[in-house]
């Protein structure tokens, strides 16, 4: 058995060692120059984008680029290559709105210069695709059996509280700090509560507004979105496309109007300035002055894969960023619905060090709710998209109980304990037990235990805001906010995406232009994602719900679900009340 186990760990030590060259090589893209000929960039966003792209080795997740961080770089550096004479960007109907969003900022320029071309294959148009398209595209084109689907934003909540407790027997036994919390509330009712509506509704219409404004860019668009969806031929007569036709003809149109037939890709694994994906054990002399640290999933403790923003993995990032003299700005990218209240608090703490030597900026992805809140709160300065998620000031904590339903099916469990009689002391020994439910005591002493952390969550977001407690307060208790309310209500400081960031930064601390900017991964990062080295070398494993979102490709449901699986272990998690992916 030990020679069995010893071989597979040295095919895993050797398949990792293998991988890590590739992204030696990726990383070294570029690096050799050719002659510089006028060219167009083509950009793929068909199949959306991820915060972290990844791959799977023996059941573990490892990042695998520099992500949609690494895009946005890319992106910058081809804008300012002056040989670059058109783009072609091909869309589908899959693409996060905060990602549509960053993209025209970066994008929209290179439309206003007459003389620059930004041409766009549709093979159909979304709601986030189409404001996209709205921004950016001097040319947009719709495959003939295309459509565009502008159809409004709206979410939908599944309430389980009736398979719960009258198919399955299980119930919640649960509690919430903030009443507009609402994490719990599919498990425990059938239909959301005032505030949770009120909240969620709130938040809604404000992104909405915001996915309007941009399609105001293209005011054909603008002006029939209610009635979509709408078939290729009524869409082009309609003039919400100025087309129809496949993409090849498309690329071949642009290549004439340009004067070019050399075509580069775009895929996000470049970066700006010079500097590429910065992925552990092979060493590097220098990192550059600007570094993208990402902190997308959910928030647990130990080491994670790319679905987990891991406490120990993030730490040993964090402090390797304060010790090297290189660097001289951190860009935190979040993207994260929360998840351990304990995790969130050490990883606070590790921000706050690094941000009293180096400048520490936030840029805010799809969410940074919750525990997420928690981590842009130890930043200097937030920048957020008009369409992100924040707030969620609040605290859930609970477990699932399983003794009405394992009595339904014969099955009795009895409870033994050291405390004798004593019947507090009985349930207080067993309080963790999935087949006991809390009793009246054991349920004020966690209430108790959750009231301290939200006032801790309110402090810790009160000081690294600079408000009062009390202004804090007025927009906690679970709360969610739109990026733009978030700004105005004192949570971030300004809209605007990664780009928006690194501008700032680099305004801020006085870096010359030729700063280099790169996507940071930590060194070892892919053995800790294979579980073979780190201070418990296991990552966590992926619950059946965050399993079935990974085989949907749903990766923000994958997040959302990992984090309720905390329940299991951590008594008390800073989670959002629901999962809004705006597409």
């Amino acid at each position: 058995m030990k020679t069995t186990t010893s071989k597979r760990r040295n095919l895993a030590l050797l398949f990792a060692g293998v991988a890590v060259l590739a992204l030696g090589f990726v990383g070294c893209k570029g690096r050799f120059s050719s002659k510089a000929v006028p060219y167009i960039a083509t950009l793929d966003l068909r199949s959306g984008l991820r915060e972290v792209d990844s791959a799977g080795v023996m059941g573990v997740s490892f990042p695998t680029g520099s992500g949609f961080a690494g895009l946005i770089l890319e992106i910058r550096t081809h804008a300012r290559d002056k040989n670059l004479r058109g783009v072609l960007v091909r869309l589908g109907d899959r693409l996060d709105m905060e990602h549509a969003e960053e993209l025209a900022a970066v994008l929209a320029p290179l439309r206003a210069v007459s003389t620059f071309p930004v041409y766009c294959h549709a093979d159909g148009l979304g709601n986030a695709t189409a404001a996209l398209a709205a921004k950016v595209c001097t040319r947009l084109v719709l495959a003939p059996s295309g459509e565009v689907s502008t159809v409004g934003v709206a979410v939908q909540n599944i309430y389980f509280h009736k398979l719960l407790t009258e198919k399955l027997g299980l119930s919640l036994d649960v509690l919430q700090i903030g009443k507009f919390k609402g994490a719990e509330e599919p498990f425990t009712r059938d239909s959301p509560s005032a505030e949770a509506r009120q909240s969620l509704e709130g938040t809604l219409l404000s992104l909405q507004n915001e996915w309007l404004e941009m399609l105001k860019a293209k005011p054909a668009l603008g002006s029939a979105w209610p009635d979509a969806p709408y078939a290729a031929k009524e869409s082009h007569s309609k003039g919400l496309v100025d087309a129809l036709g496949y993409a090849d003809d498309t690329l071949d149109e642009l290549k004439k109007v340009a004067s070019t037939d050399s075509v580069k890709s775009i895929k996000g694994d470049g970066a700006e300035g010079g500097a590429g994906l910065l992925q552990g054990l092979m060493g590097r002399q220098h990192l550059p002055n600007v570094v993208v640290l990402r902190a997308a999933g959910s928030i647990v403790m130990g080491h994670g894969g790319s679905n987990n923003v891991a406490e120990g993995t993030f730490t040993k990032q964090v402090r390797e960023l304060l010790k090297d003299d290189d660097v001289k700005v951190v860009i935190l990218r979040i993207d994260s619905p929360g998840g351990s209240a304990l995790a969130s608090d050490l990883m606070w703490h590790e921000l706050r060090k690094l941000g009293e030597k180096k400048l520490l900026v936030v840029s805010v992805g799809g969410m940074a709710a919750s525990g997420g809140q928690y981590l842009a709160s130890a930043g200097s300065y937030v920048f957020t998209d008009a369409t992100s998620i924040m707030g969620s000031i609040g605290v859930v904590g609970g477990k699932i109980v399983a003794s009405d339903a394992i009595e339904r099916v014969g099955v009795h469990a009895e409870t033994f304990t050291a405390a004798g009689g004593d019947e507090t002391r009985r349930a207080r020994a067993s309080m963790e037990s999935p087949l006991q439910a809390w009793d009246a005591p054991t349920r004020e002493r966690v209430r108790a235990e959750m009231t301290e952390i939200y006032e801790l969550f309110v402090a810790r977001v009160a000081e690294g805001r600079h408000l009062t407690a009390e202004q804090v307060r007025a927009h906690a208790e679970g709360r969610i906010f739109s990026g733009r309310d978030a700004v105005a209500f004192g949570l971030a400081d300004e809209v605007g995406g990664l780009a928006s960031a690194i501008d700032y930064a680099k305004k801020t601390a006085h870096l010359p232009e030729g700063s280099t900017v790169g996507v940071y991964e930590s060194a070892g990062g892919i053995l800790e994602r294979l579980g073979l080295v780190g201070a418990d070398a296991q990552a966590p494993k992926l619950s059946a719900w965050a399993v079935a979102a990974q085989q949907l490709g749903a990766p923000k449901l994958v997040h959302y679900a990992s984090a309720w699986e905390l329940l299991r272990t951590d008594r008390i998690v800073l989670l959002a009340p629901s999962l809004l992916e705006v597409q």
